[in-house]
């Protein structure tokens, strides 16, 4: 976000209200200790009153002002979002629906994502319901970095009572694996509410093209981002940004790995 806001103020290309559409790739301002920065955002709503955008990057959602909503560069677009939308694979509702969480099922849930716990999370695949949502399993590390495959949080979380598993139930390996890489820092703890764009605002600048003044990278992009190039039974480590439901959570990308128990693999980090 530091290259974003050192050039806008040179670039401003503020999108005229009439062009501004749904899913639309962005730089939206979020404001923090009195100061107002721009980060990389994607339009969720229009509505006489404002503009819903979601910050793709942090996984929060503000309404901001239309006039303060940007073009966004391609050479910033051209980077996928490093924020997923997540649902958990295979599981439903105690009372057997397949929607309909209860109030102390969710209440449970957002408890456990409180504290600040990375995960490994598995890819299952795209979600049913949503193009832009995938079905995940997370697995927890333990205070000597360690991870066991075979304690999914699922499983924790049907302990607890919070869902029961559907039809089709999941095959879990026991191998146990240690931990490589990127841990992040401490992230918010309302899960209703994701952290602000901050923290690693500067991390999330290496590896982008040095290439500024080409013609491509300056170009203004007026679509959505690079979609990411997520395949089953790939593997990240996280931290859930956002706890709505076990069917609606966010994950922040932290390190992207070829395999279950190996160093994260810089070649595939987008942006951190």
């Amino acid at each position: 976000s530091s290259g974003i806001n050192a050039e806008w103020p040179l670039r401003p290309g503020t999108i005229p209200p009439g062009r501004l559409e749904k899913g639309m790739a962005c730089v939206a301002p979020f404001e923090e200790n009195h100061r107002i920065l721009f980060y990389r955002a994607k339009i969720e709503r229009i509505s006489n009153d404002g503009v819903t955008v979601f910050f793709v990057d942090y996984g929060n959602v503000e309404k901001v002002n239309p006039s303060t909503v940007k073009y966004i560069l391609k050479k910033f677009a051209t980077l996928p979002e490093s924020v997923i939308k997540c649902s958990f694979y295979g599981v439903r509702p105690v009372d057997g629906s397949d929607t309909n969480w209860g109030q102390e099922a969710i209440s449970t849930f957002k408890d456990y994502f409180a504290n600040n716990i990375d995960f490994l999370c598995e890819l299952k695949g795209q979600a049913s319901f949503s193009k832009d949502t995938y079905y995940v399993e997370l697995y927890p590390y333990d205070s000597n970095n360690q991870i066991d495959l075979s304690r999914p949080v699922s499983a924790d979380l049907a302990a607890r009572g919070v869902f029961e598993e559907a039809s089709g139930a999941r095959v879990h390996s026991s191998t146990r694996g240690r931990r490589q890489g990127h841990r992040g820092e401490p992230r918010h703890t309302d899960m209703d509410e994701a952290p602000a764009p901050k923290a690693r605002s500067r991390a999330r600048d290496r590896g982008r093209s040095e290439s500024a003044s080409s013609e491509a990278n300056t170009e203004l992009v007026q679509s959505g981002y690079y979609p990411n190039r997520m395949n089953p039974n790939e593997y990240f480590d996280v931290r859930v940004c956002q706890a709505s439901s076990p069917s609606k959570f966010s994950v922040q990308v932290l390190c992207l790995k070829k395999e279950k128990s190996t160093d994260c693999d810089s070649a595939l980090i987008p942006l951190l």
